[in-house]
């Protein structure tokens, strides 16, 4: 089921109308199905990341491992998942580092962009990596996940789905959520036009690369900007000094993620 019932999801994501039944060999899923919607786009492809089976009856929010507060990153191992059953993970988990989807337009590689989300993707949102940028925005190259930071991007979007753990259906439907596709709409919505088809620098004496860098740059420091409001929308509170998380044995009284 490890591998099976992410590749059916996905499998059933693009094309529903086939109602894909879930075996336990994920090698008699078919190699590929063809999408179904006809307006598919990256947004799309982006919640398939960080999809957690809403809607089946697979859905990591309900049943008595989401708790009481319909928390969807069950806690694995121990007697559930020692020869008894599978603790199901969805295609996004908590301790998901980074998630990358790279886009290549057909026959013009110099338009290659790498969308980045930091953290899990269920509650982060995609950035674009333009391949002819030469520099990076300051909060995505900032820090480490073994230090807490406000100044990282990283941080922003791995404190807030940690705070969630409090109750994770009440803040993501309320205010993750709306912030999420907002985010996500005006970050896609910067990339079209003449600056994301990298033609400006024909009648623009400003270099191309230099151009995609700026718009790198742009991009992903508005987009920290947004995220970082999260603290204060889900903390409904000033921000307040947080101590620096360390791997030290002082820090026991932290959750484990955090040493």
């Amino acid at each position: 089921m490890y591998a099976s019932l992410r590749t059916w999801r996905l499998l059933d994501l693009a094309a529903p109308s086939l109602k894909l039944k879930l075996p336990l060999d994920p090698l008699d899923l078919p190699f590929s199905v063809l999408v179904e919607n006809k307006n598919f786009g990256r947004r799309d492809l982006f919640k398939m990341h960080g999809d957690l089976y809403q809607g089946t009856e697979y859905e990591l929010s309900k049943g008595a491992l989401a708790g009481p507060f319909g928390y969807p990153f069950p806690v694995e191992g121990g007697v559930a998942s020692n020869g008894v059953g599978q603790i199901p993970r969805g295609i996004s988990i908590s301790r998901t580092v980074y998630s990358i989807v790279n886009e290549l337009p057909v026959g013009k590689a110099e338009n290659a962009v790498a969308w980045y989300a930091a953290d899990t993707p269920a509650t982060s949102v995609y950035v674009p990596y333009m391949a002819l940028a030469t520099m990076q925005a300051k909060p995505f190259i900032t820090g480490t996940n073994r230090e807490f930071t406000r100044d990282s991007a990283w941080w922003a979007f791995d404190f807030v789905q940690n705070l969630m753990r409090i109750n994770y259906q009440a803040m993501w439907k309320d205010d993750v959520a709306p912030k999420q596709d907002e985010m996500q709409v005006r970050v896609c919505s910067m990339c079209a036009g003449p600056v994301w088809d990298h033609t400006p620098h024909r009648t623009h004496p400003t270099s191309n690369t230099r151009l995609c860098s700026m718009w790198s740059a742009f991009d992903v420091e508005s987009s920290v900007g947004m995220v970082l409001f999260c603290y204060r929308v889900l903390l409904q509170a000033p921000p307040i000094p947080f101590p620096a998380f360390r791997r030290a044995s002082s820090t026991r009284s932290f959750p484990p993620r955090y040493r």
